[in-house]
């Protein structure tokens, strides 16, 4: 149940963000779990600076800020950028389609905290290094590589 009672927030709330600290907080699990990543499985690292992108259609605009992005040894299996951005948190981009954004919303009336914001980041990464998100996101695309584990 929401903190804000059967009766739900207040309408200004959709439109406020008292707590922009929430953006910065999931750059904590973000880099956690790149460093998991590239601990476990192989992938080249490569750090640069995004560019903002202006939003397409059906499609946010792309936010600027530092980035790291996980190239697979694998051509066939997709590569993972994180974009750590301080007016939105982090950007998960799968491919180049494929975008996730966290915290999903910071506004006063949404209750996704952090932790909420890591799970949500956990299963959509699964996702790609499974090699299962294409085919989730359009059927009749061809599959894509599970990530390959790096030997022990």
């Amino acid at each position: 149940m929401s903190r804000w009672g059967p009766e739900g927030p207040p309408e200004e709330a959709y439109s406020r963000v008292s707590d922009p600290a929430k953006f910065a907080a999931v750059h904590v699990p973000g880099r956690r779990v790149l460093a998991e990543l590239t601990r476990r499985y192989q992938v080249r690292a490569e750090e640069y600076q995004a560019q903002a992108r202006p939003a397409r259609e059906g499609r946010h605009a792309a936010q600027a800020g530092p980035a790291v992005r996980l190239v697979p040894a694998d051509p066939a299996a997709w590569p993972l950028t994180i974009v750590f951005t301080a007016a939105t948190g982090i950007e998960v981009w799968a491919g180049e389609e494929h975008r996730l954004h966290l915290p999903v919303c910071a506004c006063d009336a949404c209750d996704e905290t952090t932790e909420e914001s890591e799970v949500h980041l956990r299963d959509w990464v699964g996702l790609i290094v499974a090699g299962t998100l294409g085919e989730q996101m359009a059927p009749g695309a061809p599959a894509r590589a599970a990530w390959q584990v790096r030997p022990a």
